[in-house]
């Protein structure tokens, strides 16, 4: 069985789709990850039997280059409030709905706000599908296996995390503000947030390496570039117009956020579902919202941000910041609030791997049939030509290896591997019973991470 597991956003998609992928060849497939760059190639000229993917908008394409093949969605950005869903993509498209074998989200809230939807547009047919549980199936959020059955790292927590997001400032492609600016007038206000939401950050940088003796590492947004940062010194060392901060800060260049969280002493970020993450790792965290004055506009944006704005230690004077960052240990955390977001968005109360049952329900699928047609090429010439593509496209435009996942060039953390044996032998290391923190399990033997 040859299945396809399309990569959309690298830093996002790409860890769940390599660990994704090997659990399918665990159970006996045969697996090939798409990213934006060569998703047609893969498509037209493998024939997979099954696609998996997460972002809607691209499957009109999808289902036009490969019409045979099985189709089986989970949304990237899944657990929304009403307003913001992916899946209210259905709502337009019914077809593709009707086209998907197998919808997966996260939570039940997702199922409640799409039927809710439905009836107010007298949509009683597609409510019907919606709500038949064949078909749409609450799985939970799918990244947080990385969370949950991640084995000890050796890491030891040496830094403050600065979470950013600044993709109007530091788009991902080399996209200037000013095009930004250019394109609507609601820009203008998103542009203003993120200048203050940088300027609180890197006030709090600039404090932690003149006044603590913390390191910090900044991870950027998915959708930034994080070469930005930083500057290319002749001996091709990094280095920072800020001298004071050689030395004492990196930018991040992990593939996933969740091994990146689980060094840190604690986080700054705007506001954020990175919270969650935090919480899960017993890391405190601080939002910027009070300080950069963005606090109402987020609180009452949406449901979720609402809570997250509400639960997250928010301090109100740069003296309570910098007191804060002295003293990261001190910094509550209250959970109260997250619970239903765990529970009705995320459904992280479910037991199990969430990708486990993606991939053995893809399985269970295949075996009731599908297309005996051969592939155009073979993978191992779609991976030579796309290779050759790889490196013609990075030549031409170094921003594209920001968001085009290629094997081989980006780095794939070790422990993968004993992710993938924690999943199949369902050994959570972290549980959460559906109320107060979760908690860690009995401790694993160390893994020294190493990259490949």
């Amino acid at each position: 069985m040859r299945i396809a597991l399309h990569a959309m956003t690298m830093n996002r998609d790409a860890p769940m789709m390599l660990i994704l992928s090997r659990l399918l060849e665990r159970i006996g497939c045969e697996v090939m990850i798409m990213s934006v760059r060569n998703y047609g190639l893969v498509l037209r000229n493998w024939r997979p039997h099954a696609v998996f993917f997460g972002t809607l908008s691209k499957a009109h394409y999808i289902r036009e280059q490969c019409p045979d093949a099985k189709l089986f969605y989970c949304a990237g950005e899944g657990g929304e409030s009403k307003e913001f869903m992916d899946e209210n993509f259905f709502l337009e498209n019914e077809d593709i709905f009707d086209e998907i074998v197998k919808i997966f989200v996260w939570g039940r809230k997702t199922v409640d706000f799409l039927a809710e939807k439905c009836r107010e547009r007298g949509l009683t047919g597609l409510e019907k599908k919606i709500l038949d549980a064949t078909k749409v199936l609450v799985n939970s959020h799918p990244r947080f296996d990385l969370l949950r059955f991640m084995p000890a790292l050796s890491q030891q927590k040496k830094t403050i995390g600065i979470n950013t997001n600044f993709v109007r400032l530091n788009t991902f492609d080399g996209r200037s503000t000013l095009w930004h600016l250019m394109q609507n007038q609601v820009n203008f206000s998103w542009v203003s947030k993120e200048l203050r939401e940088a300027e609180t950050s890197f006030e709090a940088l600039d404090f932690i390496t003149k006044e603590t003796p913390y390191n910090v590492s900044i991870r950027p947004y998915p959708l930034e570039d994080r070469h930005m940062y930083v500057r290319r010194s002749q001996n091709g060392y990094e280095e920072f117009p800020r001298k004071h901060f050689n030395g004492r800060v990196m930018i991040d260049d992990g593939l996933d956020y969740s091994t990146w969280i689980s060094s840190q002493r604690m986080v700054i970020s705007k506001v954020s579902s990175s919270l969650s993450e935090a919480y899960f790792k017993g890391i405190p965290a601080l939002f910027v919202e009070k300080l950069s004055g963005t606090y109402e506009f987020y609180r009452q944006r949406s449901e979720i941000e609402r809570l997250l704005v509400e639960t997250a230690y928010t301090p109100e004077s740069l003296g309570e910041m910098k007191e804060a960052l002295r003293n990261p240990e001190q910094i509550p955390m209250k959970v109260e609030n997250l619970e239903e977001l765990w529970r009705d968005y995320y459904g992280l109360a479910e037991p199990g791997s969430a990708l486990l049952r993606i991939a053995r329900t893809i399985v269970d699928e295949l075996k009731k049939g599908h297309h005996n047609r051969l592939p155009r090429m073979p993978k191992t010439a779609i991976k030579a030509y796309d290779s050759v593509v790889f490196w013609y496209l990075r030549r031409k435009d170094p921003c594209n290896v920001n968001f085009s996942f290629k094997e081989g060039y980006h780095k794939v953390p070790e422990h993968y591997e004993k992710i993938v044996d924690n999943i199949m032998a369902d050994r959570p290391s972290i549980v959460w019973t559906g109320k107060g923190l979760p908690k860690a399990t009995a401790t694993e033997p160390v893994v020294t991470e190493k990259q490949k």
